[in-house]
């Protein structure tokens, strides 16, 4: 859960007066995921982790006012997704872990629907297919304190297409 702030500007769009339209907005988001897989010991060093989730996200809507005078009201937007992948990763030794993953991605829903004078806006939509490729390291610094780090990049084309990186630190107790 979180908020989402936006901040729109055009030099486009223009009342009589010259003022181009700009507005800011904020709303919560929330969501949730569920999953399930199995991982398969290949042999004592090498293993492959087979997963299913399944994502529900909920971006709530906002209204706000065009700098230019106009309201715009944006309804929320509710997003569902499925994932099915697998992640392939080799123990080097006790330290290192690299690995290697691929998924692919459905977006059932998630058109972000809004009005300006009970007009409607053309919706944009989230639907269709994505296909993700990982790949990172995974790190333990000492074998006597039971922490990790994981490295990792992750790649989208498709519906979705874009590059993140990721950077988890696990404690375990």
């Amino acid at each position: 859960m979180g908020r989402v702030e936006s901040e729109f500007s055009s030099s486009d769009l223009r009342d009589t007066n010259g003022r181009k339209a700009d507005y800011d907005s904020e709303s919560l988001y929330y969501g949730l995921h569920f999953g399930a897989g199995y991982v398969w010991n290949i042999t004592d060093a090498a293993s492959l982790d087979l997963y299913g989730k399944y994502f529900w996200t909920r971006q709530e809507g906002d209204s706000v006012k065009l700098s230019t005078g106009e309201p715009v009201h944006f309804d929320a937007v509710d997003s569902h997704r499925i994932r099915a992948g697998g992640r392939f990763a080799y123990a080097v030794n006790e330290y290192f872990s690299p690995y290697v993953g691929a998924a692919y991605e459905h977006e059932f829903d998630g058109k972000a629907r809004a009005t300006t004078d009970s007009f409607r806006i053309d919706a944009p939509t989230l639907e269709g297919s994505t296909g993700i490729g990982e790949f990172g390291l995974s790190f333990r610094p000492t074998a006597s304190i039971p922490l990790s780090i994981d490295l990792g990049v992750q790649g989208y084309t498709g519906q979705r297409e874009g590059v993140t990186g990721s950077l988890h630190l696990k404690l375990e107790f």
